[in-house]
């Protein structure tokens, strides 16, 4: 009985102790359990830090983002702004005409510059540039007091005057008197002055100097070669070619016919170039200027193939060639233009 009460005993110690090894086991796992979630934790906390510092770099990317794209946006609108400046000024500029122009003969211009040349101002106001081929209001002395006292629009209009022969400005600073002159003859020396009076010095040496010149006037079928002192022709030739009308119907008949109107071209060409050989034989050193008009494109080609060493005056002169008009050609060929502003 005794030995019986001491087994149950055992076991029910034992059973005690089995249940505790296993509460005890139990612990182990759960802490081993808390120490992976802790772990596991520290990473989500990491990564969350990590995140939240992405997100922070991110928010203040997007807002330098933000801060260059205003920036841009400001830009923009800024340019177009200019854009649309610099369309409304050259739509003014397009505008902007001379008041009047005109082609003055020699003896007409005489009487123009004499009444320039009269006129007095009780104080600095009246401005005389003159201005070479190629030159420009800027290029000239002490520019920036030349452009500050002329105006916008004359500074504008002064650079649509195409001229081989360069320009003078009679300016007055009140706006009384604008005017420019292309001379007939270049312009050999870039200057200006600002005084009471205006300078016409080197306008009457150009009026009044000796010179010989060749005058040609190129078209397809009839020019003029002529030589000339100021007065008068002392030599010229018309010359004259059978020169087919342009051909106004298409296809092979058209392309044949430019073809043969070319060839006439080029004879009549080649008939102008001897005829200029033959009159520039033994005088050419004489000729100061080889002044030119008519067809451009004719004119540059004769001009390509001739030999000659004098300097060449294009103008927009087209005379009717005929025998009695060379006082006409001449006087064009001598013409000055005014342009009133």
């Amino acid at each position: 009985m005794d030995n019986q009460k001491k087994t149950i005993h055992l076991n029910s110690l034992f059973g005690k102790l089995s249940g505790k090894q296993k509460l005890e086991k139990r612990i182990d796992e759960l802490q081993s359990y808390i120490m992976e979630l802790e772990i596991e934790s520290q990473k989500l906390q990491r990564r969350l830090e990590k995140k939240e510092k992405n997100a922070k770099r991110a928010i203040s990317e997007k807002q330098e983002a933000e801060e260059k794209l205003n920036a841009a946006n400001v830009k923009i609108e800024t340019l177009q702004n200019e854009i649309k400046s610099i369309k409304e000024e050259r739509d003014d500029l397009q505008d902007i005409k001379f008041r009047n122009i005109e082609v003055l003969h020699p003896s007409k211009f005489h009487d123009l510059i004499s009444k320039i040349q009269s006129l007095r101002s009780n104080t600095d106001t009246l401005i005389t540039a003159y201005i070479k081929p190629d030159d420009t209001l800027s290029n000239l002395k002490n520019p920036n007091k030349l452009l500050d006292s002329i105006d916008d629009n004359t500074k504008n209009l002064l650079s649509k005057i195409e001229s081989s022969t360069g320009c003078i400005l009679f300016y007055d600073t009140n706006h009384l008197i604008r005017e420019t002159i292309v001379p007939p003859l270049p312009v050999t020396e870039s200057r200006w002055e600002i005084k009471n009076e205006f300078q016409t010095g080197q306008l009457n040496a150009i009026l009044e100097q000796n010179f010989k010149i060749c005058v040609l006037q190129i078209h397809a079928g009839e020019s003029f070669v002529g030589i000339a002192n100021p007065d008068e022709f002392e030599n010229y030739s018309v010359i004259k070619s059978s020169v087919k009308a342009k051909h106004k119907k298409g296809g092979f008949s058209q392309k044949r016919f430019e073809e043969l109107r070319n060839e006439d071209i080029d004879h009549h060409i080649e008939k102008v170039q001897s005829e200029f050989d033959r009159m520039m034989d033994g005088i050419e050193n004489d000729i100061d200027y080889i002044i030119t008009g008519g067809d451009r494109g004719l004119t540059q080609h004769v001009l390509k193939n001739i030999n000659t060493n004098s300097p060449v005056i294009e103008k927009s002169m087209d005379s009717k060639i005929e025998k009695y008009n060379l006082n006409n050609i001449l006087k064009n060929a001598l013409s000055y233009r005014r342009y009133q502003i």
